[in-house]
């Protein structure tokens, strides 16, 4: 699991530029085999008594905090990829409307992962690639059936 959540100050995006963001958030993710039904993208305004930076209301800020589950980084070089790839969805947007962005991921254990309460698929597996062709969750039944512990 993906997920972006954006802290901002109030008005700071479009609805069309919440799109572009989380389509081109989801577009990284599966390029590295994820199914797309994985990506979460959220955008929590706040007005400007409840937003500060260095104890100042900013007039445009976000924050981004990034969770990941499903996967992680393995070398220096993924992760380079991956901040590229954040830079190229997020620069284009906020940089010309003068809004400071800062982020940070934090990475979970696949352990306390669940998806409608089932274990998700081994990465790469044919199971997880069925579950990105499809764009859902398949065989829960049997998945439910076979499943070790809760």
């Amino acid at each position: 699991m993906p997920k972006w959540v954006f802290h901002h100050t109030a008005g700071s995006f479009t609805a069309e530029e919440k799109r572009r963001i989380a389509q081109g958030m989801t577009k990284i993710y599966i390029g590295v085999g994820l199914p797309a039904f994985y990506c979460h993208t959220h955008f929590i305004e706040l007005q400007p008594e409840n937003i500060y930076a260095g104890g100042e209301n900013p007039s445009a800020l976000t924050t981004v905090s990034i969770y990941h589950v499903a996967r992680s980084f393995d070398t220096k070089e993924i992760q380079d990829m991956f901040f590229q790839g954040l830079d190229d969805v997020l620069r284009p947007i906020l940089k010309p409307k003068g809004i400071e962005w800062e982020s940070a991921i934090y990475e979970g254990s696949l352990e306390y992962w669940r998806i409608n309460g089932l274990i998700p698929p081994a990465m790469g597996s044919d199971l997880e690639k069925k579950w990105a062709k499809e764009n859902r969750v398949t065989d829960e039944e049997e998945l439910l059936r076979n499943q070790t512990g809760p």
